[in-house]
């Protein structure tokens, strides 16, 4: 463009132009070549701001809600309260908060399903995701997977109990992953053995602390979704954060619940986002 712009003064014709038009062309073509990946993204991000949204809304009442058995309550929701049926401005966390403070429009008592730290911790993992991994169908069923762990340890730290449904949905999650093409980070190799070590593992545990046979499961969900360093690199924050509370309760004079999944969620959202960047 430059030696164009300096041809034309020279020159003071429009011939020069003709001369140059496939460098003209050229460089029209990489700007809107620019233009449309960054419009891509922006659609990239609005899609997964989305999916994060309405994915983490659905996680409050599933928690609440699945320990009992009562599915019909997470699509329609009722306040706990008083019983009325909420209105579908009201299922959405943002705009519940701001104009109802996260409360009941009718007997202004707070909801239980509404917790926007468990939205946020959602979306903040889909957005890191993204840009780990982009807009793929790995990076989604990684995202699918960290919302249903994340209902599941906060499941268990509450009642004590994993819903069978949720663990064979996380199940189904790691074994999409398994399908040719779809992972294209770690490999099915890896995988498989990642799965047997973690099997060896669950024996281990359920010999020691006699361990539910759905954390076993969940466990080898987790390892069959990440690579081999990955897995062992999950499991062994899991294991920290699980004997630093043992150790903090003991001074207490506690006894504490010895709950795998809580810990095991903190640990595949820091290896799964950054255990490639470590190994």
């Amino acid at each position: 463009p430059i030696r164009l712009v300096f041809e034309f003064k020279k020159k003071g014709n429009f011939t020069v132009i003709f001369h140059f038009c496939p460098i003209i062309l050229l460089f029209v073509l990489k700007f809107v070549k620019i233009i449309f990946k960054i419009m891509l993204s922006f659609l990239g991000l609005i899609f997964v701001f989305l999916f994060g949204f309405i994915t983490g809304n659905l996680l409050n009442p599933i928690i609440v809600f699945a320990p009992k058995k009562n599915y019909r309550n997470v699509t329609e929701l009722y306040c706990q309260n008083c019983g009325r049926k909420l209105k579908f401005y009201e299922h959405i966390s943002i705009f519940s908060y701001i104009f109802l403070n996260g409360c009941c429009a009718s007997c202004s008592r707070r909801l239980v399903y509404k917790n926007q730290y468990v939205i946020i911790i959602n979306l903040v993992f889909y957005f890191l995701s993204y840009l780990f991994y982009g807009l793929t169908i790995f990076g989604i069923l990684l995202d699918l997977f960290l919302t249903t762990l994340l209902a599941l340890g906060i499941i268990q730290t509450r009642t004590g109990t994993l819903p069978l449904s949720l663990t064979i949905t996380s199940t189904v999650l790691a074994l999409l992953t398994l399908i040719p093409k779809v992972d294209f980070i770690f490999g099915i190799e890896a995988k498989l053995y990642s799965a047997l070590i973690a099997a060896v593992i669950y024996a281990m545990l359920f010999f020691s602390i006699k361990s539910k046979i759905n954390e076993g499961i969940i466990l080898i969900s987790v390892s069959v979704i990440l690579s081999i360093q990955n897995f062992v690199f999950a499991l062994l924050i899991a294991l920290l954060l699980l004997i630093s509370k043992i150790i903090i309760f003991s001074r207490k004079s506690k006894s504490p619940s010895l709950h795998l999944v809580p810990f095991l969620t903190i640990g595949y959202i820091v290896s799964s986002l950054f255990g490639n960047l470590i190994f």
